[in-house]
């Protein structure tokens, strides 16, 4: 077959410019971590089909993520005219995303974006609830993390005599994380149920993924969502970023065709959790009827105010989880395999991010797997029969195989 790797010399886009150029689809976060599995394959793939190729396994996969959506969710049409009224959509559905999960303790399908490396991303999260997954895993992250920080604090802190009192004691939390918290200057009560992210993993084997280069994309995909998760909650994302990546204008009113559908939508009082009940600051916006809510908020710019506020009732820095979960279960079935837990890692995160964007934007070509991971990876890579780098590293192990061989046969004569 014809070599994969053959790219037109005359072709000086990176990645970036040739397959997300806006204002058409920007990047995604299964862009930013597919490439974890192979950059290669990757490269190949959005050459021959501009994404990865979906799989019959992919395809049914699909399918079980809808039908567990609709264990929680109900499915409304909703008629979109405009640009501004397809990213309204969105973000109606994050705010019903949210309401739901302080009702239900549970939501899935749940939409984010953010800016990484100066790119706009956007992403889906399959599941936030507020059941914890593994209470002893959570323990044993939430158990190093205060071991750090009490290391970190002891070279800081003052010796206190026996009659003196911190400010934390008064507090009964750091008055620091307290005072820094753009949620505490927020009107609305604070959230206090632990929110835990989970993504939904599709499997043909019956085992379970190993840690390490198998499990390495699913770990950067649930550390990337809940860093532009933390971004929303926090409102570190600026809105301009996602409006101007998308072409769309935040004071343009939505449509008329818009708003008449989603005014016909019940999603007021019957969204509010017993914590939104008895919230003395609430604002009574939710008591009105759909329509008023959705005149109140028919622009880009008025809505992403709606939604931040909203994100402020109900996930802030504090109460998001470090414990990431995947769940893995039966392409055939969707008969539960089983989970690996891990926890959050900026420092890993950031490292990854940062050499991958570094593909995407043309200053470094795409790296193949190392040879270690062959046997398992390029055996069922469409690509494999054609691709450079994999002859390369087959004729770099068999040229050492032959230098061993020839050292040995030398140090025996």
């Amino acid at each position: 077959s014809p070599a994969v790797e053959d790219r037109d010399t005359r072709d000086t886009r990176s990645p970036l410019e040739k397959f997300r150029p806006a204002p058409r689809k920007g990047l995604s976060v299964t862009d930013l971590v597919s490439p974890a599995w192979c950059e290669l394959q990757y490269w190949y793939s959005l050459n021959k089909y501009g994404r990865i190729k979906r799989t019959p396994i992919m395809k049914q996969g699909s399918r079980i993520h809808k039908e567990k959506e609709r264990e929680i969710q109900t499915e409304v049409p909703v008629d979109t005219v405009t640009k501004e009224d397809r990213l309204g959509l969105r973000m109606w559905n994050m705010i019903q995303g949210m309401r739901a999960l302080r009702l239900q303790g549970i939501t899935r399908e749940f939409d984010v974006f953010g800016v990484v490396d100066d790119q706009v991303v956007i992403g889906k999260i399959d599941e936030l609830t507020y059941t914890c997954p593994d209470e002893t895993e959570e323990a044993k992250i939430l158990g190093q993390e205060e071991a750090e920080s009490d290391k970190k604090k002891g070279k800081k802190k003052m010796a206190l005599l026996p009659d003196q009192t911190m400010m934390d004691d008064f507090f009964g939390t750091s008055s620091r994380d307290l005072f820094n918290s753009q949620d505490a200057w927020s009107s609305n009560v604070q959230p206090r149920q632990t929110v835990y992210l989970v993504d939904m993993k599709t499997r043909k084997a019956k085992g379970l993924p190993k840690l390490g280069s198998q499990m390495r994309p699913t770990q950067m995909q649930l550390m990337l969502y809940r860093r532009l998760l933390e971004d929303l909650a926090t409102n570190n994302v600026e809105a301009d970023r996602i409006f101007d990546r998308y072409q769309v204008d935040a004071h343009t009113i939505f449509s008329d065709a818009f708003i008449a559908s989603m005014g016909a939508i019940d999603f007021s009082s019957s969204q509010r959790s017993l914590d939104d009940q008895n919230d003395e600051f609430a604002t009574g916006e939710q008591d009105n009827d759909p329509l008023a809510e959705i005149l109140a908020y028919n622009t880009l710019s008025a809505l992403w105010s709606h939604m931040i506020a909203e994100f402020s009732r109900t996930i802030s820095s504090n109460t998001l989880s470090p414990l990431l979960t995947a769940k893995f279960v039966a392409s055939a079935t969707g008969e539960f395999i089983g989970q690996q837990c891990f926890p959050f890692d900026g420092k890993v995160l950031d490292e990854y991010v940062a050499s991958t964007m570094q593909w995407w934007k043309g200053e470094r070509e795409a790296r193949g797997v190392d040879i270690e991971e062959a046997s398992s990876k390029c055996r069922i890579c469409e690509f494999a029969e054609g691709c450079e780098w994999r002859r390369n590293k087959i004729e770099e192990a068999t040229q050492k195989s032959r230098l061993r061989h020839a050292a040995s046969s030398r140090s025996q004569i």
